[in-house]
């Protein structure tokens, strides 16, 4: 497995970084989108694409920042124990609403 280079590697940010692949569910993935396109728009300085990919690695930061706060056995517990907040999910299917897949 190939292993991220330095920060003050030369090349691309998504270069530099190791390949990490996740389950979504569609709320987050839909939600991630907008968020990065909304924060794309609103940028003053455009020197970096802000990607779901950006969002992702600030996301993963700031729950590492808070791994101390981490209680609980199941993922709603782990979420409510930094977030306060739980999410009642419906079963997941490959079917999703507006898309006819």
């Amino acid at each position: 497995m190939r292993t991220a280079g330095p920060a003050g590697t030369p090349g691309p940010k998504f270069a530099r970084c190791d390949r990490k692949d996740a389950r979504l569910r569609f709320d987050q993935t839909a939600a991630l989108t907008g968020l990065a396109e909304t924060l794309m728009r609103r940028r003053a300085v455009k020197a970096e694409r802000i990607t779901e990919n950006t969002l992702i690695r600030i996301a993963i930061d700031l729950l590492l920042a808070h791994a101390g706060d981490l209680v609980g056995s199941t993922e709603d517990e782990l979420r409510a124990s930094v977030t306060g907040k739980t999410v009642n999910e419906q079963p997941l299917t490959t079917e999703r609403k507006g898309t006819g897949t």
